[in-house]
């Protein structure tokens, strides 16, 4: 079966939105599946002129908000440029693509990918901005292409939920799917209690084995680390806390992070000394870590899937709903997690090492194949 997948693939430092892109794809693929990227980039879609933009800005405020945006942009596009984290080259490499770009809903109307099924998701493709833009919204619920198309999603996630408002806008468009899933508990219980039957299934990176990401993985460095891998979304995080905290184990800190820039924090992390590895270098840090702290999801799966000893520093703010994926993660999976609160990082001493339950890793498998033969 030829099958097209939209989903995020574009970012250059944020591991997990690659990862998940490429296992999907690995593992339809191994089971015999002519599976691609649709190369939709929603980004482009958004880019409008400036000048335009400074009109439609009503106070100076607003004009203050969007420069400083500019800025950061810029000066995170410049710093990604010095420490190259070959994520291009990973998709070169790893991801078979669509040979036309998809720039916009228009291009998809109008030459939509050739495919027997099409699959959204994974990964929070129905977390959807407050502004209402039909442009963004309608590929990621696969509103293009012949009605005889067979379309899944394939554990959507709502992300940080955007109310009633959003939801009964999006409706309509769920309910056409063929069949829904969704990766977080919290957004099958919204599906159903619209009428709209779903079911949850894993993320796609656990579809893949540990063996298998050992084929992807570098490892270069032997010393004893512990590793963090932060997302710059609020969370109560403190660098210098965790550094001393490692020097007074005698344990080196690898720090490394994603999405600076487009979310404002207060982490004491100026002076920090970042690392930027390639997705294969972020697979082997996790692997050979003494410990894992982070606030990632997809960093907490492959704690798990390498038996980490691992503990997660909660969400916080707008964000605070982007915990449902993890307390999903861990009931499926019967694990007990730890949380840092508070900077207080003597609760490593209390980890074990995690052995998790594959039923539901099982399960998601023979959902897929029931949803693709049937």
């Amino acid at each position: 079966m030829k099958i097209g997948i939209i989903t995020y693939w574009w970012s250059k430092d944020n591991y997990g939105q690659l990862l998940q892109c490429y296992a999907l794809q690995k593992y339809l693929q191994e089971h015999g599946h002519d599976a691609f990227l649709i190369k939709y980039n929603y980004e482009k879609s958004k880019k409008k002129n400036f000048l335009i933009k400074l009109l439609k800005a009503f106070y100076p405020v607003s004009i203050y908000r969007y420069i400083k945006r500019k800025i950061n942009l810029s000066l995170l596009a410049s710093n990604e440029k010095k420490h190259d984290r070959k994520f291009n080259q990973f998709r070169e490499k790893y991801i078979k693509q669509s040979q036309k770009d998809y720039n916009n809903y228009i291009d998809l109307i109008k030459s939509p990918p050739k495919a027997d099924c099409y699959i959204v998701g994974s990964d929070q493709v129905w977390s959807i901005p407050k502004k209402y833009d039909k442009n963004f919204i309608y590929p990621f619920f696969l509103n293009f292409g012949d009605n005889k198309i067979k379309k899944i999603s394939y554990a959507a996630s709502f992300g940080k939920y955007n109310g009633e408002k959003y939801l009964q806008k999006i409706l309509s468009f769920i309910k056409k799917l063929d069949y829904v899933t969704c990766r977080e508990t919290s957004g099958v219980e919204l599906c159903n209690k619209n009428n709209i039957p779903a079911k949850i299934i894993c993320d796609p990176t656990l579809l893949l084995s540990t063996e298998h990401w050992n084929t992807i993985k570098e490892t270069i460095r032997n010393k004893k680390f512990i590793f963090a891998y932060i997302l710059q979304n609020t969370c109560d995080f403190s660098y210098t806390k965790l550094k001393k905290w490692a020097d007074e184990h005698k344990l080196d800190l690898i720090y490394v992070i994603s999405n600076r820039g487009y979310t404002k924090n207060d982490f004491d992390d100026k002076d920090s000394q970042l690392t930027y590895p390639t997705i294969p270098e972020w697979i082997g840090y996790i692997s050979n870590a003494e410990y894992v702290i982070t606030n990632s999801y997809h960093c907490s799966i492959f704690s798990i899937l390498y038996n980490k000893k691992f503990a997660i520093i909660p969400l916080t703010g707008e964000l605070t709903n982007s915990n449902n994926r993890l307390k999903t993660l861990f009931s499926k999976l019967k694990i007990k997690n730890a949380e840092i609160k508070n900077n207080d990082y003597s609760v490593l001493h209390n980890i074990h090492d995690y052995t998790y339950d594959k039923t539901f890793i099982t399960e998601s498998k023979n959902l897929l194949n029931e949803m693709l033969t049937n």
